[in-house]
């Protein structure tokens, strides 16, 4: 009876902790306009830097000190910067000249995510826009001081860049210390059990 009591008040302490945990994850979303022309390789303006900053920039606030962040991502927009011409043959050559000058030298983008690394950020040849989970290093930034710094470099032809969503999921700090208490809790009980058995 004692055995069947305590395995039920255990298992409804982990159904309620499990519970309480999923209702407690929290979404927190920047969206950062750049708008920003980047030129050729090497040249003065190559780069673009800027910092996602979820302690004004998202609703709710991200409080570092208060809340964990467990997994995130950011997505960022580069297309190509179309030139001005005007209509007509003269367009048509003008945007020939174009097209001609992008198949000698393509765009590669150099995404730096927080420090050079491959963590989070990557180099992407060709315009798409760049999506990727958030890395150790990202996460750590964030939780560190709810900021995330982003540069991004021209390795070939110019670009522009448009929008950067950031997007980190995570929980207050009060459940997820709650957690480890549950799960240490329950290894101790285990542990117990098993002495007891032998």
């Amino acid at each position: 009876m004692k055995k069947t009591l305590t395995s039920l008040a255990f298992a409804a302490a982990s159904t309620l902790m499990a519970s309480h945990a999923s209702a407690g994850l929290t979404t927190w979303t920047e969206t950062f306009v750049v708008d920003q022309y980047v030129g050729v390789a090497l040249s003065s303006n190559s780069s673009v830097s800027y910092e996602h900053n979820l302690t004004t920039g998202s609703t709710p606030a991200f409080l570092p000190k208060g809340m964990t962040a467990l997994s995130g991502t950011i997505s960022i927009e580069v297309y190509d910067d179309l030139p001005n011409c005007p209509s007509g043959w003269a367009g048509i050559f003008c945007q020939g000249a174009e097209a001609l000058q992008e198949g000698l030298s393509p765009e590669i983008v150099l995404f730096q995510i927080e420090d050079f690394d491959f963590d989070t950020g990557n180099i992407q040849l060709g315009l798409n826009t760049f999506a990727a989970s958030l890395g150790v290093n990202a996460l750590a930034s964030i939780n560190q001081d709810g900021k995330l710094s982003v540069t991004i470099t021209s390795l070939g032809d110019d670009f522009i860049v448009g929008n950067s969503i950031l997007t980190v999921q995570g929980v207050p700090e009060p459940e997820t210390l709650g957690l480890m208490g549950f799960s240490l809790l329950g290894l101790a009980f285990l542990r117990r059990r098993q002495q007891a058995k032998a």
